[in-house]
């Protein structure tokens, strides 16, 4: 159970990091969509606030690396590291932003839909005894 805290409690770190450099590529795209370019020229996203979102992941990254480390101990993490390795090599598949929200937002209604009598009450108390 730990291991999808820890998955969870990552995706909670990293999405708004991800979400704000789509929103600075989006606006630089948006800022510079009537720009007339010769065949040659390209334009370049800026680079040093997508770089600053790069390193603050690459953290995020290393710490909850770090994290499960500490969680298995050295032995258990190789094999764990290893083993993962080995099932994702053969089986993985890129996942956009968007597919990994609605990953995300299915679960959560998964876990919603699960718990109808605490849902209920959470409803009947919002309406205010209506």
């Amino acid at each position: 159970m730990f291991l999808k805290e820890v998955a969870d409690n990552y995706i909670v770190e990293i999405l708004p990091i991800e979400e704000r450099a789509k929103i600075l590529i989006k606006h630089f795209r948006d800022n510079h969509k009537n720009d007339s370019l010769s065949e040659n020229d390209t334009l370049h996203a800026p680079q040093g606030k997508l770089i600053e979102f790069q390193n603050e992941r690459d953290s995020i990254v290393s710490r909850y690396r770090d994290r499960l480390r500490e969680l298995f101990g050295e032995e258990d993490f190789q094999r764990f590291d290893l083993k993962l390795k080995q099932d994702t090599s053969a089986n993985t598949r890129m996942m956009t932003l968007d597919e990994v929200r609605e990953k995300i937002r299915e679960e959560k209604n998964k876990k919603d839909s699960s718990q109808p009598t605490e849902n209920l009450q959470k409803n009947n108390g919002s309406k205010g005894g209506q």
